[in-house]
Parts: structure tokens; sequence; C-alpha cells
């Protein structure tokens, strides 16, 4: 059924047509600054002219049969749903039409709803819910803040998937001009990542001592060469993904919103989607996606638990817990190295893996020079010699 503006009189499709454009291949999702009204709302028709003076384009829909078979025919910004009595019916089409555009922003309305009935909705995908009673200025903002929330996903999306294609483009022409030179390919994701650590002067030096540490902390349990030099290239390159982390978040002096730290946790991934240019690299990559799971099984993104997080990976966590533990950070001081100790210790057996506690430990208590290295030299990652990687082996 085609959506009916309820401030035109039904039959003149050309009409009913103007207010929502259809779908088309390669037509932009932004174009959907529209609100579909459906089921049983308080004064529909004042709800389609007040949206209408809000700048927006409103159409209503009879049959809430109809309502998927619509949002895959025209660009819908976002449902006005009236709640039928009846919650899994409700349920069940919020979720479908979700399936059908996952970007589409939904606001409900109804009688009698609790807190109960607002956090089931919430979970399942609605921005907002609000009584029948609420009047029409309360779902005129709670449409607006959802298609600004909306708007604001779509920009977000827009913004990665050019980063995502201009890091793939530029690593895959140098991988195809590279393949036989593994060191310049190396070398070139090397730089993405000093490009963010210059954009954020916290992480300035970082990946070089999370790579040192790692590798040693590798070194004391017992990995060979080769590994030993994966893990410290893996080291050099676990953050990479955070140049797909918008600035303002990465260098917030206060606690993130939920929100931003959901676009935090997105970074292992965005390593993991660049690295997989790089099919040699698959050992590396997947400890760089795997350096923020946890021992518990709470950590991101795969939810991995104990000795099934690869072995790199759990390696990198440790050593980049202690890293952040000991540098200055926007939102908070450093730890002394006695602090962090205790608060390693705290971690082991639930966010890091006891054995690779065990070893970072002792890897620590035998750079006891390390406390006398002056904090710019640590800043940079230009450490003396006298305490990299070759005075622990020699230890």
């Amino acid at each position: 059924m085609t959506p009916r503006p309820m401030t035109q009189p039904a039959g003149r499709e050309d009409l009913r047509l103007s207010l929502l454009s259809r779908r088309s291949p390669g037509a932009s999702a932004r174009r959907g600054r529209s609100v579909l009204l459906v089921g049983d709302l308080p004064e529909p028709g004042q709800l389609t002219i007040g949206l209408t003076r809000h700048g927006l384009l409103a159409a209503t829909l009879a049959d809430r049969d109809d309502l998927i078979h619509t949002i895959g025919e025209y660009w819908v910004g976002a449902i006005l749903l009236g709640r039928s009595f009846d919650l899994t019916a409700d349920t069940t089409l919020i979720l479908r039409a979700l399936e059908s555009d996952p970007r589409i922003a939904l606001v409900v309305v109804g009688e009698g709803q609790d807190a109960r009935d607002v956090a089931h909705f919430s979970r399942h995908g609605v921005s907002a819910c609000l009584e029948r009673n609420a009047g029409s200025a309360a779902i005129f903002a709670a449409v607006d803040e959802a298609l600004q929330k909306r708007e604001r996903r779509i920009e977000d999306e827009r913004r990665e998937a050019s980063l995502r294609a201009s890091l793939q483009d530029v690593t895959l022409q140098l991988h195809q001009e590279a393949q036989s030179v593994r060191k310049r390919m190396l070398a070139s994701l090397e730089a993405l990542v000093r490009l963010s650590e210059a954009c954020h002067s916290y992480l300035t030096g970082h990946a070089v001592r999370v790579a040192d540490l790692a590798a040693a902390v590798a070194v004391a349990v017992g990995e060979d060469d080769a590994s030993v030099e994966a893990i410290r290239l893996a080291g050099r390159l676990h953050d990479l993904g955070m140049i797909g982390v918008p600035a303002e978040i990465v260098d917030k002096p206060g606690a993130l919103t939920d929100s931003e730290f959901e676009q935090v946790k997105r970074h292992p991934q965005i390593a993991s989607d660049i690295l997989a240019a790089y099919p040699d690299l698959a050992e590396i990559t997947r400890a760089i996606r795997g350096h923020h799971e946890r021992w518990d099984g709470t950590g991101y993104p795969d939810g991995l638990v104990g000795e099934s997080i690869p072995r790199m990976a759990r390696i990198l966590a440790a050593a980049e817990v202690w890293d952040a533990l000991v540098s200055p950070r926007p939102y908070r001081q450093s730890d002394t190295p006695i602090d962090a100790l205790e608060r390693i210790r705290q971690l082991s057996g639930r966010a890091l893996d006891p054995a690779v506690c065990q070893a970072l430990a002792a890897v620590i208590e035998g750079r006891k020079t390390l406390s006398f290295v002056d904090p710019d030299a640590r800043a940079s990652g230009e450490l003396p010699e006298a305490v990299g990687l070759a005075r622990v082996r020699a230890a």
C-alpha cells in the first residue's frame, strides 16, 4: 500500500508519492528526512501538520501489515509507531523494520508504558518511548532527536567507509607494488600508526613500548625467535585501527559516554579489516583483533574466553595494560610501577592470562633501570639500548 499523506486527499498518486522518495540503486540514505506514521496515534492529522512545520516529510500508513513493503520501497527516516495491545506483535514489527533498514529511527507512542516496556523497546532498537498523552511537542522533539541520531550514524558510517576505502586503496596498492618487499610493506603500515600517534600526543611512543615489552614477555614464556618478532610487529601495529576513531573521542579529557566507548571498541575490527589485505600477516591480524579480549570472556570484539584467545593477543593485552597504567593519559595520571604491578596482579585470571601476567611481572622486575629513564625518552619510545630487549634476553 502506498503511504498516503494525511494532509493530501486520497486517490492522488502523484501527491502520495511526492512526500517520500523511492529507493533506487545509488540513491543516498540521507534522503530519509521523512516520517511514517503507523498505528493508533493521538490526533494523527495534527501530528502530520506539526511534523511538516518542523521541516519533515510526514505520511501515514493505515495498515501496519504494509510497513515492511513500504520502507523497502521508499526512503523513510523515522517511524512513529502507535502501540497495539500486543507487545509481541509490536516487537516483531520493529525487528522486521530494522532488518529491512537498520538505520531507520523508531519512536513508539502508547498508553501505560512502564520502565520494563521502555527498557524492552530500547534493547530492540527503539530511540524513544512516549506516553500517548505526552503531547505533540514531546513527540516532535523525540522524532527530531531520533532523526539527528540517525543522521549522525549515517555520517559516521560514511566517514568510516570512506576512510576504510582510502586506507585499503593505499595499502593494497603498496602491497601490489611491493609484494616481495616485506620491509617496505610493514613500514607503510607503521606510518599509519605514527600518523595516529602524531594526532594524539599521549599515544606517542605507545606502540614502540608495547611492542618492546610484548616481545620481552614472549621471550619469558618461551616463544621462539620467529614468534617473538611476530609479537613485536603486532605490538607496533596493534592500535592501527585508532586512526578510524574520531579525534575528539580519543583526546577527550573526561570519561567517555557509552556511545563514544562503542566507537573506540571498533578499533580492533578496523585494524583487522585493514590488515585483511595482507594474507601473510594472518597470525598478526588475529593477535591485533584479539588484544582487547579478556580472559573471563567479557572483552571485545568476539567475546573469546581463556585459551581460545590467541596467545599472541594475550601477551599484547598484558603489555598494553601495563603501558596504559604507567603512562599519563588525558583523563588520569600515570601509576607508579609498584601500583601498576599490583593492578596487573588484580587483573590476572579476570582480564589477563595468569601465566602471561607472571611473565610480565618477572620482566618488569628485571627492568628496574626503567625507573631512571628520562620521561621524555619513554614518551617518545626512544629507550636506551641497555633496557631494550637485548638486555632482557641476556638477563
